[in-house]
């Protein structure tokens, strides 16, 4: 709901909510992502999965599974720096991975496998600009349903957005919504150990059944 507010709906050139210290500052500008951001390939690591790898090859398992499922590696093919965003290039008919991105929150992290690309910002927040693609309606109308998804350079770069003028105020929205997330985390992490807590109780509260 937040992310539907603080964007601007199609065919409007201002978001629903607006921070108030921003209300003056106009309407938002048309980018295309090549204006803001370099893109860049992974490159396969196939050949260099290592249990002891150093680094965690982004595939697009390991971002449709949040992280779930990992492999590693000690080859730096195409790694990956703070502040870069990961997106799935590549998935089967109605998956849920395409366009699906990871934030890159550290250096010398992870490294970034064939059919994930690259995305650097040079003239827009890193934040602002993860939110913004991540499971975009334009990605995800290249999924026709039938065939595999395969996203190209050119289909990334040519992203039309909007984008407030203000670097202030594209960190603000960025803000709000990492908060969020990063609660979230915080809610389901305490879910979790409730839910073991429970089984831990009901373990011990019922007797065991010696057959």
């Amino acid at each position: 709901g937040l992310i539907q507010n603080l964007f601007p709906i199609k065919g409007e050139r201002v978001p629903k909510i607006r921070f108030k210290e921003f209300e003056k500052d106009g309407e938002w500008v048309n980018k295309i992502l090549s204006e803001v951001a370099n893109y860049e390939n992974g490159k396969a690591h196939e050949q260099d999965i290592s249990e002891d790898g150093k680094f965690i090859v982004v595939n697009s398992k390991f971002i449709s599974t949040d992280g779930e499922v990992a492999k590693y590696s000690n080859a730096t093919h195409c790694l990956a720096y703070k502040e870069d965003i990961l997106m799935v290039l590549s998935d089967v008919p109605n998956g849920r991975a395409i366009a699906k991105c990871l934030y890159v929150k550290q250096d010398n992290k992870y490294t970034v496998n064939q059919r994930i690309c690259k995305i650097t910002s040079f003239d827009c927040d890193s934040i602002f600009l993860y939110y913004t693609i991540n499971r975009n309606p334009y990605f995800l109308a290249f999924d026709d349903g039938v065939k595999q998804t395969n996203l190209r350079n050119d289909d990334v770069l040519s992203f039309p957005f909007l984008v407030p003028i203000s670097h202030k105020e594209q960190q603000k929205i960025a803000d709000t919504l990492s908060s969020l997330d990063n609660l979230i985390k915080e809610q389901s992490n305490k879910i979790e150990q409730l839910k073991s807590h429970k089984k831990g109780l009901m373990q011990g509260l019922f007797p065991k059944v010696n057959n």
